[in-house]
């Protein structure tokens, strides 16, 4: 805390710059990666949705012959075979015609309403809908079949989840080069700016001390070593008027001197003469 407090004070204006600056870097870094993780996410979530496809098009194709020979164990071994052989598979079965499971991968039967969940209309061939589950949401592909039983093959997307989770994870590390070199950047970019600025307080503080010599580095853009000038014609004014003012009290100092000695004084030739003495000391002679 108080590392970050050095290199942004927060109420000075050199702190106010480097802070928006660095947010600013922040907040387009937090767009990025949430626009890399809806777009990676709708990549393999449709990845996930053409391999539900093709492995329910292909239990199609291959229990057509099991079908027809009414052969249950080829079916049941089929689709155990894709639930087994792919992960991201979680149930398998086949509606027949008649509207009949013919057979499935659930241990304690086929979950109520699930069936019903996912029907392709009429002359659709095939559909994909996403259900909510308590394993989480689930992309259930429906393929129909010209013989006309359907086949049903849900995706888990906890798969996707996952690799989305993990690579924005490394992404995210790998900003945070960028991330620390925006900080540097604005730290160095914000002391610059305000460099001007703070010779001139400074300045402004001497001046207020009575250094009225002091002088400020014309520099910076129009508007800074415009001001910088507008400082140093003040100062130079200020220390005329000063030593101006000073000359006058030292004038006034030897004539209320001479008043002093005067009163002091009875003959004219002691009056005469202390004048001369002063007047020659007034003037240097």
């Amino acid at each position: 805390m108080r590392v970050l407090s050095r290199l942004f004070p927060w109420r000075s204006l050199r702190g106010r710059i480097a802070l928006v600056l660095v947010g600013l870097t922040v907040v387009l870094g937090a767009i990025a990666l949430l626009r890399a993780t809806v777009d990676l996410t709708g990549i393999l979530q449709k990845r996930l949705e053409n391999r539900g496809l093709a492995i329910a098009k292909d239990l199609g194709r291959n229990s057509s012959n099991p079908v027809l020979a009414d052969d249950v164990f080829a079916l049941f071994e089929l689709v155990n075979s894709s639930l087994v052989n792919n992960e991201d598979v979680r149930y398998v079965f086949i509606v027949e015609p008649s509207g009949q499971i013919r057979v499935h991968t659930f241990t304690g039967g086929l979950p109520p309403g699930l069936k019903e969940a996912n029907t392709p209309p009429p002359g659709t061939r095939q559909q994909v809908r996403k259900l909510k589950t308590s394993e989480g949401t689930i992309v259930d592909v429906a393929v129909a079949e010209p013989e006309g039983q359907i086949v049903r093959v849900g995706m888990s997307l906890r798969g996707v989840r996952q690799e989305v989770f993990t690579y924005i994870t490394h992404l995210t590390i790998l900003m945070a080069a960028p991330l620390a070199l925006a900080v540097a950047v604005s730290v160095f970019f914000s002391s610059w700016l305000t460099r001007p600025l703070s010779r001139l307080a400074q300045a402004a503080a001497a001046v207020g001390r009575g250094e009225l010599s002091t002088k400020v580095p014309v520099e910076g853009g129009e508007e800074v070593s415009g001001v910088a000038r507008a400082f140093n014609s003040m100062t130079e004014e200020l220390d005329k008027t000063q030593r101006e003012l000073l000359a006058r009290n030292s004038e006034l100092e030897v004539l209320n001197v001479m008043a002093r000695d005067l009163g002091q004084l009875q003959t004219t030739e002691q009056v005469v003469q202390t004048s001369l003495e002063r007047i020659l000391a007034l003037t240097g002679a």
